[in-house]
């Protein structure tokens, strides 16, 4: 796909905040089958980072490392101004976290949870439990949520005491898109209140990655690319996305025509599907091969944070 390397990146876009996450000469193993090695790796602070990558990849193996749920066998993992583990209580305080198997007491109602949270910060910002919908959960035990109750409730623990960063791991992944669009919405405020305001986010979720600043990918272990989020698409795939559907030798004749088109990013099958990226100018050509072949589907758009989670394979 073309990535910036993380020298050309560091090049191109200097680094002007203080460095929110480091890791150094990282080496974490799992198993016999995986390994997380990350020689160097920096994201300064005020920035949303969306950490991405196919299934077994290492992603929540690099949150948990981050969140000091486990610990590297060589290397240096630092969070904030201190490494995890070795938090003072305002750092503590300062950031907000959300874990997939995150729980409670099963018998606690959801208004003592939130009185819990009241009880543990100096800030808990009622209009956060609302932008949840957490108040019409209150008289329910935490046992009785549903997972995306659940989720709405972490979420808004993990926002209300108004930190200055947050750790998340696929936190959409049980909300509609109604609770999706109040996450992305929570997150925004909290940079407008804060704008050194800095977030790491496992997710698969479009519309998280959209809010993003950067991206960061891992690929079996290794980063395969760290860039800003909008040089990632233009670099990677054009400004123009367009799928044609069809059977193969359609497909197939499509793919022949478009071979060495000057304007043509990359081209990709997948499930009787020809997916191709380019820039604008490419247009026409797109419009003229969707008219003069038997294609049953065409259609075209902008490029944007779903390609990019489109590219991965989760085999």
């Amino acid at each position: 796909m073309g990535y910036l390397s993380l020298e050309q990146l560091n090049t191109l876009v200097p680094v002007t905040r203080p460095p929110w996450i480091k890791v150094r000469d990282v080496h974490y193993t799992a198993s016999q089958e995986f390994d997380l090695v990350i020689p160097s790796l920096t994201v300064p602070e005020g920035r949303l980072t969306a950490l991405i990558g196919a299934n077994g990849s290492g992603k929540s193996t690099l949150l948990s490392l981050l969140a000091n749920m486990l610990k590297p066998q060589s290397g240096e993992v630092s969070l904030g101004r201190g490494m995890p583990g070795k938090w003072s209580l305002q750092e503590r305080n300062d950031i907000g976290v959300q874990l997939q198997d995150a729980s409670f007491n099963p018998q606690y109602s959801v208004r003592r949870i939130c009185q819990l949270h009241r009880a543990a910060y100096v800030v808990s910002d009622d209009s956060v439990f609302e932008l949840f919908g957490v108040p019409e959960l209150a008289k329910q035990r935490f046992s009785q949520l549903s997972s995306g109750q659940r989720q709405r409730l972490q979420l808004a623990l993990a926002l209300a005491h108004r930190p200055r960063s947050g750790l998340f791991d696929e936190p959409t992944s049980n909300l509609d898109p109604y609770y999706e669009a109040r996450f992305t919405e929570a997150l925004l405020d909290a940079r407008a209140r804060d704008e050194a305001f800095s977030a790491l986010f496992v997710t698969h979720s479009a519309a998280v990655v959209e809010i993003c600043d950067e991206v960061l990918m891992l690929a079996n272990g290794r980063v395969e690319a760290h860039a800003d989020k909008n040089t990632l698409v233009a670099d990677g795939f054009g400004t123009l996305g367009a799928r044609f559907e069809g059977p193969q030798e359609v497909l197939d004749a499509v793919e022949a025509a478009l071979h060495g088109t000057f304007y043509l990013r990359r081209l990709q099958r997948r499930n009787g599907r020809l997916t191709v990226y380019g820039e604008d100018e490419l247009r026409p050509r797109l419009v003229e091969l969707a008219a003069t072949t038997d294609t049953t589907l065409f259609s075209v758009w902008k490029t944007g944070a779903a390609d990019i989670l489109g590219s991965l394979r989760n085999d």
